[in-house]
């Protein structure tokens, strides 16, 4: 062992006196002193100086060699001099199974330099091409050898500087590209002789893949590139390929070969996902660089005379491989791997927008790709003005006749607003193009009809936009611009699906955002004083969160349009300041356009934004008695100014005044809502007479909307709301339609939301009722307190202990209209009367746990109790009146049902129901019911008998001290009332 040591000490200390005679020797020659120099540089900045080249390979050899003596004397001479010819020998004779790159890459790593003579080696058989020849071989099955190989030059190229490492670099490149061109070449042969073994030969072609996708630089080679194209094409025919979860960049270099592997390339992009960074697109800088580069310049880089060609592509391909490419890119990585490496990239893509070169389409494809990933960050790198862009496209639109150059300046304008979002700048830019699109296209010879049709699809894209918006932003200014095109689709029964959806669309959410946004501004305007704001605020912080106190579990996946509806009024309501309504539309939609020739989405749409007004006072009988047409000129005299479509005199129509068509909410609030409210009903009537109902089927969510569609005081739309209810469920009767609202949890929640957004106009109901002196107008389109009996029926109904009763299927819901039998059931709804039902149509539907059940019925009673103990106070004015007879009764009947819903609380005292536990201990409520006791109306002082007997016995069934206290203070009182 000291031998051992001793001689390493002693061949260094040969090597440092050779290198010293050297220096000797060769100090007249300047070159070589500049040589040694800069060896000594590179080997104190590497840890493959030639010192520990050759203490790696002394590890290495000693293992395999005896005489130490004459491996030292062999060491010696592996100095640049002797150009390691003894370690190829040691590498090349390795045993087949053992990879050089794999086991000796420590060796291989510093033997790389030696590579740099490759090609001025004319012999065959030496041992630099004997080397290169056995790890060729190697890296056509070994992974691990590509890996290694390739990491060993990124080592060098980060180590050294360029121009120092370059030239071995670039042998080394041209070695890999002519060896993978070879084995591709090899491949594809195998497999056009259908010679292809997957057996055998399958990790020749994932070692391929894996290889050229990873270090996609190698495509920069012209026969590479072409060889890998087929080679993909062949794989692909014969294997679905897959990326395991790997990322490779060169995938994104797919997207810039022919049609076939771009499409490929697309599949196995999207598996991957976006590149987020810049760093992520390092590999394909060379690459992006010369396309760029081609595109600037008009000609690919002259390449150098040593290299290989290189890959020559046509302007289509990379323009489309560009456009691709954005489409994988998030904005920081676009931004600093691309813009900030290539300012001209964006000068390129306008250049090409503003000329008539034959890539414009190219380009606006492209430019469109921009806008959706830069958005109004593009215009602080453009040298274009918005406007200017703008008058540009549309000049190209009237330039040609070409529909397809047509179509994609189309399809570029709605990126060219999304990204237009300064104060101002979006309006303006918007009004332009939907007068460009509504009211220039159409009359132009320069557009064939499909184009035209085309044009009025993407202006009412546009406008849907802007509803859609959060915060919204729609086009209210120019409404007469826009307001006969989306009519005149919605009628036109011609117009092919794709084209006519946008305006199904747009309606629909007209609908439900003007529903949201007036029934907001009623309870948070109309009602501007202390007394409403005290009476409302109790549901306040709940509405705005569909919030479940009595269940946690309620995953909605549904994703239908009642979900949908719920979403955008949630969207549009916080803005109901600045909200602008356009009554002609509602006209000319809800009253002129038969509902047979709407889709099924567009009366659901219709209820749920009539549902939004339960509470709200419906006509008297000689408003009923006229029709439409006489209704609205006598009772929407207040917004008659906005009746008839404004004809349009120019792109600026709008630009600071509102539209004729248009009309803000706070300034006719009432009168909108009242209009509203009569055009939506009158559409569900229509509805109702025909056959369109039959189309409905069962959404869990449309249970929100039917439970607000039956406490509803207008006669016709609660009778439409059962008639969709037994619809939907397949059952006959009240009893049983709220069964099967209540048999599944998430219509049960969405009950639960329909009755607290009732609650919520219960108590302006209140405030109008106090209010009735001082606000006449009020006092005529709130509901009145005899309006409140259809409300507290229907929630007496789900709320008393005794089972709902099963659901009866109806034999066939056809014939409902044939039955003329009917029973009042207390004057609610007309029922149809059954004398003989088979006895196998009940079903049980209810899927719901009886205990979710019962947290169902206290959390609705603990709403519901404040609301009922103020109709107590209020309600003592209306006792002594017929007309609100029924509703007396109503609160009678209901009183003692929530009373026995939320007396285990008032034991237990615990739970969150404060102000129903506060109002329970407190006597108040009950001095209020006894006022009621002195009514003038028989049928009143009979039902305050029974719900005074009913209290008693709940709280005697409470079997506490508190309970003994209560029964004393009721009894008390009943004998003061009596």
């Amino acid at each position: 062992m000291a031998k051992k040591v001793a001689s390493t000490r002693e061949l260094l200390e040969r090597w440092r006196g050779i290198e010293e005679e050297e220096e000797e020797t060769d100090d007249t020659d300047p070159s070589m002193r500049r040589r040694l120099h800069k060896r000594k540089e590179e080997c104190s900045k590497s840890n493959y100086t030639l010192v520990v080249s050759v203490k790696k390979i002394t590890a290495f050899l000693s293992k395999r060699m005896t005489d130490l003596d004459y491996f030292f004397s062999y060491a010696v001479l592996l100095l640049p001099r002797a150009k390691f010819a003894d370690a190829f020998s040691v590498l090349i004779s390795l045993p087949k199974e053992n990879h050089i790159w794999c086991g000796s890459w420590d060796i291989m790593g510093p033997l790389l330099e030696t590579f740099y003579n490759y090609f001025k080696d004319d012999c065959n058989d030496s041992p630099l091409r004997l080397l290169w020849k056995r790890i060729s071989e190697e890296m056509c099955h070994c992974i691990q050898c590509v890996s290694q190989h390739h990491q060993a030059q990124e080592m060098y190229s980060t180590e050294y500087e360029l121009c120092t490492i370059g030239p071995l670099l670039d042998v080394l490149q041209s070695l890999d590209e002519e060896r993978v061109t070879q084995h591709l070449r090899e491949i594809n042969k195998r497999l056009v002789r259908q010679e292809y073994d997957p057996v055998c030969d399958n990790a020749e072609v994932v070692n391929l893949m894996y290889e050229v996708l990873t270090f996609p630089a190698l495509l920069d080679d012209q026969a590479l590139f072409i060889d890998f194209e087929k080679f993909i094409e062949a794989v692909d025919d014969m294997h679905e390929l897959a990326l395991a979860g790997q990322q490779f960049p060169g995938v994104y270099a797919l997207l810039f070969f022919n049609r076939r592997v771009r499409t490929v390339g697309h599949r196995l992009a999207k598996c991957m996902g976006k590149m987020r960074r810049a760093m992520d697109l390092e590999p394909l800088q060379p690459l992006l660089k010369k396309f760029i580069g081609f595109l600037e310049n008009e000609v690919l880089p002259s390449p150098l005379e040593t290299s290989r060609p290189r890959a020559q592509l046509d302007r289509l391909p990379i323009w489309l491989g560009i456009t691709s490419l954005l489409e994988f890119l998030e904005p920081p990585a676009f931004e600093e791997g691309i813009l900030e490496r290539y300012p001209i990239f964006l000068d390129i893509v306008l250049n090409h927008i503003s000329g008539d070169s034959p890539e414009f389409s190219h380009a606006v494809s492209c430019l469109r790709e921009l806008f959706k990933m830069l958005g109004c960050k593009l215009w602080l790198r453009a040298t274009l003005s918005p406007s200017v862009m703008r008058n540009t496209l549309l000049g190209q639109c009237f330039h040609t006749r070409n529909e397809k150059m047509h179509k994609d300046i189309f399809d570029l304008f709605q990126p060219f607003l999304q990204a237009s979002l300064q104060d101002g700048e979006h309006e303006k830019q918007r009004r332009h193009f939907l007068y460009f699109l509504l009211h220039q296209v159409p009359v132009s010879s320069n557009f064939s009809v499909l184009t035209r049709k085309t044009a009025c699809k993407i202006a009412l894209l546009i406008i849907h936009r802007g509803y859609k918006m959060n915060p919204p932003c729609p086009p209210f200014e120019c409404a007469h611009m826009w307001g006969p095109s989306l009519v005149s689709s919605l009628k036109d029964s011609s117009l092919y699906s794709s084209l006519r959806q946008p305006a199904f669309d747009l309606i629909q959410t007209i609908l439900v955002s003007d529903a949201a946004t007036l029934i907001t501004s009623m309870l948070n305007c109309c009602i501007a004083t202390s007394i409403a704001k005290s009476s409302s605020i109790e549901l306040d912080d709940e509405e705005g969160h569909n919030k479940l106190p009595f269940t946690q579990d309620v995953e909605d996946s549904d994703t239908g349009c009642w979900s949908e509806f719920s979403t955008q009024s949630q969207i549009t309501s916080p803005e109901y300041r600045e909200w602008m309504c356009i009554p002609m539309l509602w006209i000319d939609v809800l009253v002129d356009i038969d509902p047979s020739v709407l889709p099924i989405s567009f009366s659901k749409a219709v209820l749920w934004a009539r549902s939004r007004f339960p509470m709200i006072e419906p006509e008297n009988s000689a408003e009923m008695a006229l029709d439409i047409r006489g209704w609205l000129s006598s009772s929407a005299a207040e917004i008659l100014s906005t009746f008839g479509w404004k004809i349009p005199t120019g792109s600026d129509d709008g630009g600071g005044k509102e539209s004729k068509n248009s009309m803000r909410l706070s300034t006719m609030c009432l009168p909108l809502i009242k209009t509203f409210i009569r055009l939506t009903a009158h559409f569900l009537i229509r509805m109702g007479q025909g056959e369109l109902r039959k189309q409905w089927s069962w959404e869990p969510r449309m249970g929100e909307s039917l439970i607000l569609s039956l406490v509803d005081p207008n006669d016709n739309v609660r009778q439409f709301g059962k008639c969709i209810l037994e619809q939907v469920s397949n059952t006959r009767g009240l009893g049983c339609g709220l069964k099967f609202l209540c048999s599944d949890i998430l219509s049960l929640s969405a009950v639960y939301l329909g009755l607290r957004h009732a609650l919520r106009l219960v108590s302006v109901t209140r405030v109008a009722v106090a209010l009735k002196r001082s606000t006449v107008q009020l006092d005529s389109v709130l509901l009145k307190f005899q309006n409140l009996h259809h409300f507290f029926f229907v929630l007496c109904k789900l709320l008393k202990d005794e089972d709902l009763p099963n659901s009866e299927v109806a034999e066939d819901s056809s014939n409902a209209s044939n039955i003329m039998k009917y029973s009042s059931q207390g004057g609610f709804l007309k029922q149809p009367l059954f004398d003989a039902l088979p006895a196998n149509m009940g079903r049980n539907y209810s899927s719901v746990d009886p205990k979710l059940r019962e947290n169902f019925c206290y959390s609705l009673s603990e709403i519901v109790w404040p609301a009922l103990c103020k109709c107590l106070v209020e309600g003592k004015a209306f006792v002594n009146y017929s007309l609100c007879q029924m509703t007396c009764v109503r609160v009678l009947e209901i009183l003692p049902v929530l009373f026995g819903r939320l007396s285990p609380s008032l034991v237990s005292l615990c739970g969150d129901s404060k102000v129903a536990l506060g109002n329970l201990v407190d006597f108040k409520w009950l001095h209020d019911l006894m006022d009621w006791g002195k009514s003038q109306l028989k049928v009143i002082v009979v039902y305050w008998k029974k719900a005074v007997i009913s209290l008693l016995n709940v709280i005697k069934l409470l079997r506490s001290d508190s309970s003994l206290l209560m029964v004393g203070a009721v009894e008390n009182l009943i004998s003061s009332a009596m």
